[in-house]
């Protein structure tokens, strides 16, 4: 096997654990007052 990845709880120090699917779990959206730093859309009205 070239590379593996660890899934579910698989790691005691990671930053954001993955689930049972192996995706990232725990991580949120940014708050509206941050949004314009993380976010580069200028026409949110669909949003």
């Amino acid at each position: 096997m070239k590379w593996y990845q660890m899934g579910f709880n698989s790691c005691e120090n990671c930053e954001t654990p993955r689930n049972l699917f192996a995706f990232k779990d725990g991580t949120i959206n940014p708050s509206e007052n941050k949004l314009d730093k993380v976010a580069w859309v200028k026409d949110r009205t669909w949003a």
